[in-house]
This record gives C-alpha cells, sequence and structure tokens, in this order.
C-alpha cells in the first residue's frame, strides 16, 4: 500500500443535477437558496440573454448545472412510469410568464399533470473573486471532506472541473471548477452590474418625487377632502345621525356602552361643516390616543398609494402637512401627532364641561 505524503483534501457540498452528483468546494460557496415550486418566474429575469435572480436588492446571474454540463432531467407523468426528456432549458420557462399567478400555484399542487425536479430547484450562490453567481441544482447533500484526485489526461482541457473524488459509498463524482464554469458558460458580470447600477439610479429618480404615503381620504362636505396616513388610523365605525346623543354644543354616540366624543374637522381648523350623506357617516378612530374621541367623516372616498409631494403654503394651518391633488380632488394631509394632541385637548375641554 503505497500512501502519499500530501493529500488534497477539500471540504465540499455534495449536489445533485439529473441523476449525477457533484462536489463543490466549499471556499466557493457562500450561501443555498431554494426557489419555491411555481414562484420561480417571479424570482427570476431576464437581463441580455441571462438570467438573473434578486437577492436582497442584489442582481446576480444563475446557471442551471445541467444546461452547462449537457445533463438530461427525465420527467414523469402522473400516475405513469413511463420518463420523458426534460426539454425546458429555463429556469422560467415561456408558458409561466404567460400564465396568472394563480393557474401557475395549482400547477403545484398533487394534481399536477406531472412530477418533475425542475418543481424543487436550489440556487448555490457561488463566490468568484469580487463577483458572485447562482448555480441551480436538484437536490443539496451534505458537506463532505473530499479527497481531490487530478484529473486524466483523457479530459484535462474540460474547464468545469477540477478533479475527481471517491465518496463513501464508492461512487466516483467530478469536483467542480468554479471560475471554470463562469468561463465555459460566459458570464457577464459587467453588463449585470451595469443594468443594476441603471434600475438603481431610475429607482432613486422615482423616489425624489417623495416618500411612499398610504392614505385614508375622508370627506367633512361637498367638495372638502381630508386624508391621514393609514397606519395612524386604528379603525372605522359607521354611525348615523338618529345614532348621535347632544351635550351642548358636542356631540357624542355610544360605543360598547361609553360615550365617544364625536369632532369634526371645523373644530380644529378652518374647514365648513360636517354634512353626512344620507343621513349616515363614518367615525375614524386615531392610535396611540387616551380619551374616548373619534374623527366625524361625512363619508369615506378612498385609501391610496401616492409618491406626489406635499404642497405646503401660508393657508395651511399647523395640523396640515400639506395640500396634494388626487383624481381632482384638492386633499389637504393631516399632521397625525397634531391632530392627536388637539383630539386630545376637545376631549378634555368637554369633560370639563361636563
Amino acid at each position: 500500500l503505497i500512501i502519499p505524503l500530501t493529500l488534497a483534501i477539500v471540504p465540499s457540498l455534495i449536489v445533485r443535477s439529473g441523476t449525477a452528483r457533484f462536489a463543490v468546494p466549499q471556499v466557493n460557496v457562500k450561501e443555498v437558496i431554494f426557489l419555491e415550486p411555481g414562484k420561480i418566474h417571479r424570482q427570476v429575469e431576464q437581463i441580455a440573454g441571462s438570467e438573473v435572480f434578486r437577492i436582497r436588492n442584489r442582481l446576480i446571474p444563475i446557471l442551471r448545472l445541467r444546461n452547462v454540463l449537457g445533463i438530461k432531467t427525465y420527467i414523469q407523468k402522473s400516475g405513469t412510469e413511463k420518463l420523458e426528456q426534460e426539454k425546458r432549458k429555463a429556469i422560467a420557462d415561456r408558458r409561466q410568464t404567460e400564465t396568472g399567478p394563480s393557474d401557475l400555484e395549482k400547477r403545484c399542487q398533487n394534481s399536477d399533470r406531472r412530477q418533475v425536479q425542475w418543481d424543487t430547484t436550489y440556487v448555490v450562490i457561488l463566490k468568484l473573486g469580487m463577483n458572485v453567481f447562482g448555480l441551480c441544482v436538484d437536490e443539496i447533500y451534505d458537506i463532505e471532506e473530499v479527497v481531490v484526485e487530478p484529473l486524466s489526461e483523457y479530459i484535462k482541457q474540460l474547464k468545469c472541473f477540477a478533479g475527481t473524488t471517491i465518496l463513501g459509498d464508492g461512487d466516483v463524482i467530478m469536483v467542480l471548477d468554479v471560475q471554470g464554469i463562469a468561463s465555459f458558460a460566459h458570464l457577464r458580470f459587467d453588463t449585470i452590474k451595469t443594468e443594476e447600477l441603471k434600475r438603481k439610479q431610475q429607482q432613486g429618480s422615482g423616489e425624489k418625487k417623495g416618500k411612499k404615503k398610504n392614505l385614508l381620504v375622508f370627506g367633512n362636505g361637498d367638495k372638502e377632502f381630508f386624508a391621514l396616513e393609514l397606519n395612524c388610523v386604528a379603525r372605522l365605525e359607521p354611525v348615523a345621525l338618529s345614532d348621535m346623543h347632544y351635550s351642548g354644543k358636542f356631540k357624542y354616540v355610544e360605543h360598547k356602552s361609553h360615550a365617544v366624543l364625536l369632532l369634526s374637522m371645523d373644530q380644529f381648523l378652518p374647514a365648513g361643516d360636517c354634512r353626512m350623506d344620507k343621513q349616515e357617516g363614518f367615525v375614524i378612530f386615531l392610535k396611540h390616543l387616551s380619551a374616548s374621541a373619534g374623527i366625524l367623516a361625512s363619508r369615506i372616498v378612498d385609501t391610496i398609494e401616492t409618491r406626489e409631494p406635499l404642497n405646503r403654503d401660508r393657508s395651511c394651518p399647523e395640523s396640515v402637512l400639506g395640500k396634494i391633488f388626487i383624481k381632482d380632488m384638492m386633499v389637504q394631509v393631516l399632521d397625525p401627532e397634531r391632530l392627536v394632541s388637539l383630539v386630545e385637548d376637545k376631549a378634555r375641554s368637554a369633560a370639563g364641561m361636563v
């Protein structure tokens, strides 16, 4: 028995593509990601003819190992033992992009017309200097320390392999060369980085318009509209004129056996009377409000999402952040902190008068 003085022992991640297993040097492995069945079309996109995967706001190119090495993958029709060769080459095929999400999810149920390894895809994120790319495989095994044997002289010219090794079960598998795979697949890292930078610049120019706001728009009169950030609203309750009770100039409504003070916008800032259509309105309950009080609205118009900047001029009171035009409506966006303070003051004033 001849034992060499030095051995190349490399910790490697064992993966499978098709029916073949391979070893990926752990020094090149950054992380492993699982692509959910039926949702690949949402996670993978095309840039300059190459497939890319977005992870943590970064675009990385991805390759399917079976395409790089020319490995045949077979699918099995449901209810039969007959195998057919998988002909799809891309991670997200054309049929996925043409179908609605609900249809795609149905295709991944147990009633799907075929069972295929394609539906469970793992992406091994590999480091290559300052660049990274993903290698898609069908199954992930464990990390093993393998003894790397040099390639035979007959296959030394192959770029994708760095050597061979023998697993504990006696199978001979190939050790992948990460740099060789990227070179063989002609990965264009510069093109993808340029596209990513372009998208970030476009996103930055879009953000200059203003921070995204989710607004609840409500009416106070016929053509008078106000808005509050949705995250400042606790809940909405319908209220009818017949349900209101009066104490002096203050209005109340019963809610869970408690008297809730109703305050309209004309009690905080220059505004018209709250005119309720069809003898019915709404009560807006604010978050972070200790008093039992709510804002009276004549109607709820809509909830909208916008990035348009607010226009604040001298006519805006302190409790108004600014004005914005939405669907031909001039909407005054309220300052929630200031509004809560004003409601608290009015509630204390009403309690003092009682």
